[in-house]
């Protein structure tokens, strides 16, 4: 199941940039404006762990520094406060290729090539998941993650994405099943 706070509107979309290029972190909490709200159906799973959507090393600045904090930081703590959900990093990105840019088809490509599960958690998931990502574009990140993680025992994959783009396939409905 996919949920989404937000449609990417041309504010939105410079609000994230600003996110991710220039450290603009009250921009973070303004993107979960209504996160409660959306995490209401969910309040009787009791979730295994909360997982941030693996993305690629970017440098901040300069090639020496890293970004002081990532996009969803924020809201991984706002909802494991609210959900009491340990978060868990199974899953690493081994790709240093940016999804931004690909085609729809080639996206999906690079998704099932870009991640890995951690050796440590390697069919060693049970329960059920919530992933976080910043951004949904075509879904084949989140679907390819969802994958990884229930093909290592997660019982059930949520994720629930802070702003999502329509894309060219069309408007998706606010709650989308068999991700």
């Amino acid at each position: 199941e996919l949920k989404f706070l937000h449609d990417r509107t041309p504010f939105l979309a410079k609000a994230i940039n600003s996110i991710k290029l220039r450290s603009a972190y009250l921009l973070s909490i303004y993107l979960c404006v209504g996160l409660k709200k959306e995490l209401r159906s969910w309040k009787n799973i009791n979730f295994t762990g909360l997982v941030a959507m693996p993305s690629t090393k970017t440098k901040w600045y300069s090639p020496n520094k890293k970004r002081s904090f990532e996009s969803c930081d924020f809201a991984l703590k706002r909802i494991g406060k609210i959900l009491s959900i340990p978060r868990i990093e199974p899953i690493e990105k081994i790709s240093l290729e940016k999804q931004a840019g690909k085609s729809f088809a080639d996206r999906f490509i690079h998704a099932r090539l870009a991640f890995r599960i951690k050796e440590e958690y390697k069919r060693k998931l049970n329960g059920d998941y919530l992933v976080i990502d910043d951004v949904f574009t075509t879904g084949a990140s989140a679907n390819e993650i969802a994958r990884i993680l229930i093909q290592n025992g997660a019982g059930s994959v949520r994720i629930l994405t802070l702003i999502r783009t329509e894309g060219k396939v069309g408007p998706l409905k606010k709650d989308i099943t068999n991700v």
